[in-house]
């Protein structure tokens, strides 16, 4: 079956890329963590790691909000975009009960799979709104919240990826390259390998509110589409962000309580600030501007960079653009514990 999007040109100029936030990135993680496929060899070691600290009410919140064979229940756009848990759970708490029961009654199934100590929190009931809101934190503090400082980094890197594919190549060459699942034919994107979970229909006119892409560690690698009850919502496309397995391992190993001061002394102040700016993609000249150096010691730096591994650098035209490798990106966030 063929999931299709269809684009009006005020849909075109609307395409936004954002990190959704903590909230988005615990959900999803909760459905990894209940798989048994091939696909979890990627999370293996994380996995196993933080299944040993799981909280109590983890399995039923997994089944719940994330299970393998059917939709996911989508608090991402009921909280909408969050840079921090509390943010997110304070979102959830104000919703009037209406519109956390609509969201819930929209997924097939829903009311099998609710677990017993949760019901009450969609009629309303305030203690056990607070019960489900804390089994969330629990479940964020046990699962990504030690590695969420580089799963943020990793995010916002591929944000700017897409934002330079559209700055070079228009909304065109971003939606064409956006994912390998998914099908560009102006105006038109589409999914061959939808299964139609939630949205039993297979058209989706966006009639101007634009589309939220949003790209996700922990999402399974079919994209996943998310419509706000909210009818002038703009819906969010989910995908995931990497594949990449030293990619994946670097960002989930287990973070390391080094002092700040290391880096520092390791590589040199002007090296080590080098190497945290380019947690966000810059060529030679940005570098150099953020440094507050001249463009050729800014390069001799990179050359430094590149040369331990820390640094990985392409040429596209006439500017060469440099981002961290899994190596640079795992040394950063092991000695920058505050970021």
């Amino acid at each position: 079956m063929v999931l299709r999007l269809h684009f009006t040109a005020e849909d075109l100029v609307r395409v936004r890329v954002w990190v959704l936030g903590p909230l988005a990135e615990t959900q999803w993680s909760l459905r990894i963590l209940r798989q048994q496929t091939p696909n979890v060899s990627l999370f293996a070691g994380w996995r196993t790691r933080v299944l040993r600290q799981a909280p109590p009410t983890a399995a039923s919140l997994a089944g719940f909000l994330a299970p393998h064979n059917s939709g996911a229940t989508d608090l991402f756009t009921l909280a909408g975009r969050v840079d921090t848990l509390d943010a997110g759970l304070e979102q959830l708490r104000s919703l009037p009960a209406e519109r956390l029961h609509a969201e819930f009654a929209a997924i097939p199934g829903v009311a099998r799979r609710m677990p017993p100590w949760l019901s009450p929190a969609v009629t309303g009931d305030r203690r056990a709104r607070e019960d489900f809101l804390g089994a969330l934190q629990q479940c964020h503090d046990a699962f990504i919240g030690p590695v969420w400082p580089r799963l943020r980094l990793h995010l916002e890197a591929e944000c700017m990826a897409s934002a330079r594919k559209t700055i070079e190549g228009g909304v065109d060459k971003l939606l064409s390259e956006l994912h390998p699942l998914l099908v560009w034919n102006t105006p038109v994107l589409e999914l061959p390998a939808y299964k139609p979970w939630t949205h039993q229909t297979t058209d989706i006119h966006l009639d101007g509110r634009g589309l939220i892409l949003a790209p996700s560690l922990f999402c399974p690698t079919e994209p996943q589409i998310f419509t706000p009850t909210q009818d002038d919502a703009a819906p969010i496309l989910m995908y995931r962000a990497s594949q990449d397995a030293a990619a994946i391992s670097s960002i989930l190993a287990p973070p390391d309580a080094g002092p700040s001061a290391a880096l520092p002394a390791l590589l040199g102040r002007t090296r080590a600030t080098a190497l945290a700016e380019l947690a966000v993609t810059a060529n030679t000249t940005m570098l150099a501007q953020r440094l507050g150096v001249t463009t050729a010691a800014a390069s001799q730096h990179l050359s430094m960079l590149r040369s331990a591994g820390l640094v990985a650098s392409r040429r596209d035209g006439n500017k060469v653009w440099h981002t961290l490798t899994p190596l640079g990106l795992s040394l950063l966030q092991r000695h920058t514990p505050a970021l």
